[in-house]
């Protein structure tokens, strides 16, 4: 028998190739167009974001009620006001009537018996003592002889039971001995246990540590500063479910990055499943 000659090889069409080829390319766009879309989606998220640290990671009292009060110095240095503010949280939860004197100070909405405006804003830091703590609060007298509370010239402290254990502390001062708070506070820029027992803690600094450190830098050896160190306005952080206004960004914290980046894992993770 004659042996026929093979059938010639034919050339394959674009309907013979693998057929997950273009699925695994469509995966592979998608991945990409995800990691822009979450690249530019976090970067507006940390521009906006309402104090991120303050609002979104807020405190939640011990009893699990409202989180403690958030309020905002905004700080100028002789003619420079800084972008950043001092952010605090206020431990209500531990003093409420000595941080609610503080919070509405920093809003500013209550009046003295003689119509006189209670507010922190145009007050100075008078004195700044480096390596213990920055002084301020002083709002009828900038030089730490006045004050004065929403509950009157003076008030009784409501307890000692925290203390002056480290930097960045926000602390109600008893001007002239016990049961002599006022509206001057001082920040700790370094532990002063010998305060506890004269003082009252009322809360720290959660973001602006930095502006506290600025500050803390023009004061000289006796306390005295050279240059006006001014706060130049003032406020409180209301939760954003209640409608609060946006306030200067505060760079994210590393877990909410981390949220971010799990946000990314999760939908690659997705698409390569399907």
């Amino acid at each position: 028998k004659m042996e026929t000659a093979p059938a010639p090889r034919r050339k394959h069409s674009s309907d013979d190739r693998n057929p997950s080829a273009p699925v695994f390319m469509t995966c592979v766009v998608a991945t990409l167009l995800c990691f822009v879309f979450y690249g530019i989606s976090s970067k507006r998220e940390e521009e906006t974001s309402d104090l991120a640290p303050a609002v979104e990671d807020q405190y939640v009292k011990k009893d699990g009620s409202h989180p403690n009060p958030i309020v905002w110095l905004s700080i100028r240095i002789g003619k420079q006001i800084f972008q950043q503010k001092i952010v605090f949280e206020l431990f209500a939860d531990v003093v409420p009537r000595t941080a609610e004197n503080f919070r509405a100070l920093c809003v500013g909405n209550n009046r003295s018996a003689d119509g006189r405006r209670l507010t922190y804003r145009g007050s100075q830091f008078y004195e700044v003592l480096p390596g213990t703590m920055v002084k301020g609060g002083d709002i009828t007298a900038n030089n730490g002889s006045g004050g004065y509370s929403i509950y009157g010239p003076t008030f009784q402290e409501e307890n000692f039971e925290l203390s002056h254990t480290r930097k960045y502390l926000l602390s109600m001062a008893n001007v002239r001995g016990p049961d002599t708070i006022s509206s001057q506070f001082f920040i700790t820029t370094a532990p002063a246990p010998w305060l506890d027992g004269k003082h009252v803690v009322i809360g720290k600094v959660i973001a602006g540590q930095e502006v506290v450190d600025a500050i803390e830098e023009e004061g000289l050896k006796e306390g005295a500063v050279p240059d006006k160190i001014t706060i130049v306005d003032s406020g409180e952080v209301i939760d954003k479910k209640a409608g609060s206004k946006k306030l200067t960004p505060v760079s994210l914290t590393s877990e909410r990055r981390d949220q971010n980046l799990d946000k990314r894992k999760t939908l690659i993770s997705a698409l390569r499943n399907r």
